[in-house]
């Protein structure tokens, strides 16, 4: 198990350093298009809460711990909302002012 876990944080990190140009040409779409990027920074931050919490929750599957690996999942699922929060006030408030005019 501790050698499975080890690969699976090398990998990772391999992978972390080959997207850092597409994170960057990303960021950089953003700022042409006029965006703010408070956007940009919770998709890429929910992105990541989603890719951490999957690679967990798989872990805790190949060592036997079905329930650990669900609960991991829940945990992510409410940090992505916790962190798109700001997001959907947002568009809440879009919403709002759009049916008032």
């Amino acid at each position: 198990m501790l050698l499975s876990l080890a690969t699976g944080i090398l990998i990772l990190l391999f992978v972390l350093q080959q997207i850092q140009p597409a994170i960057s040409q990303l960021k950089s779409i953003v700022s042409l298009t006029g965006m703010e990027s408070d956007y940009a920074e919770i998709l890429l931050k929910s992105v990541g809460v989603c890719f951490l919490t999957q690679l967990a929750g798989d872990v805790c599957r190949d060592a036997g711990e079905q329930s650990a690996a669900s609960k991991i999942e829940f945990a992510g699922r409410c940090a992505v909302l916790l962190i798109s929060l700001p997001l959907f006030t947002e568009v809440l408030g879009l919403a709002s002012a759009l049916i008032k005019l």
